[in-house]
């Protein structure tokens, strides 16, 4: 978690399936945010598959990818010009199919690029 205007905490769904697992970033920011990306990557290799994703803000609001990139699966969530994200909590959540003996989250981590009127802001982390 970071601390400031910005700060985020990753959490790994604490009832997942035998194969199926959610990891959540809840973002709190206390400015609007004029620009705003989530980078969300889940370890795992090829056996990690994406099977949905989530945001308490307008899907509108942002483009999603979806990657495999190396051995991380990649959920991406970039503002759309003329966007905002306003002063509050929100999440993001990236639902996955991985092996059947469970995820363990350890090297799963998340980036929020974002820019408010006072300048650029940065929040990182991992999952517990």
């Amino acid at each position: 978690m970071t601390a400031g205007p910005l700060s985020a905490l990753g959490e790994l769904d604490p009832e997942p399936h035998a194969s199926w697992s959610q990891s959540t970033v809840t973002v709190r920011t206390d400015r609007p945010l004029t620009a705003f990306s989530l980078e969300l990557r889940v370890r795992g290799g090829d056996g990690v598959r994406s099977t949905g994703a989530r945001r308490t803000l307008p899907g509108e609001d942002f483009d999603l990818t979806v990657s495999q990139q190396g051995e991380d699966l990649v959920h991406r969530w970039v503002l759309r010009p003329g966007a905002g994200v306003p002063a509050g909590e929100h999440v993001f959540a990236a639902q996955y199919e991985h092996a059947a003996d469970g995820h363990e989250p350890e090297h799963d981590r998340y980036l929020i690029r974002a820019t408010a009127a006072d300048g650029p802001l940065i929040a990182e982390g991992g999952f517990r």
